[in-house]
């Protein structure tokens, strides 16, 4: 009898540490696969929901999530105003869902679609646009061009077309310093 004891306290002890391993396992994955998800990645999983954001410049926006790219999104802020909020101006977000998917979520077409792609489609559009900046200046005007790091805008008023008589100024701005553009 003492020896089935024995065998069975054994098979307990290595019962036990096989447990543990795999739970060590396990949260160690979960970690990992978690470490690989952006704070994009995560906003992807809220298209269509209301959110509030903390944007530079802004402040507060809440609103409807409404597209989001690799380093950009789009929150409805009511249903005259949307804003595109690029990587640079996002503060902070509220009550973000703990639900993620993993960073190859957009696939192989949306991943490419970053913020130069989204401006170039404005600048084509020639809508006079709001430019939020870093140092929390606003630039109003028509985006020119679109380079690797720069944007080209013609300033000239909100309520008027890009014409020669009508642009004040041209200025060229890193597009690092972009943290948020809205249009009309």
């Amino acid at each position: 009898m003492r020896w089935e004891r024995l065998f069975e306290d054994i098979e307990a002890q290595l019962e036990a540490d096989q447990r543990a391993e795999l739970r060590d396992e396990i949260d160690e994955r979960t970690r990992l696969e978690v470490a690989r998800v952006g704070l994009f990645d995560r906003l992807r999983e809220t298209t269509g929901s209301s959110l509030e954001l903390t944007v530079a410049g802004l402040g507060r926006v809440e609103g409807v999530i409404d597209r989001v790219g690799p380093d950009w999104l789009v929150i409805a802020a009511s249903t005259a105003v949307s804003v595109l909020v690029t990587a640079t101006g996002l503060v902070a977000v509220g009550a973000l869902p703990l639900a993620a998917t993993s960073a190859d979520a957009t696939g192989p077409v949306g991943s490419r679609i970053d913020v130069r792609h989204v401006l170039r489609a404005l600048a084509r559009d020639r809508s006079a646009l709001t430019v939020g900046l870093t140092d929390g200046t606003r630039r109003v005007g028509t985006v020119d061009r679109v380079g690797a790091d720069f944007i080209d805008l013609a300033e000239h008023p909100l309520d008027q077309p890009r014409r020669p008589d009508q642009v004040s100024a041209y200025r060229t701005i890193a597009l690092a310093a972009v943290c948020w553009v809205r249009s009309g």
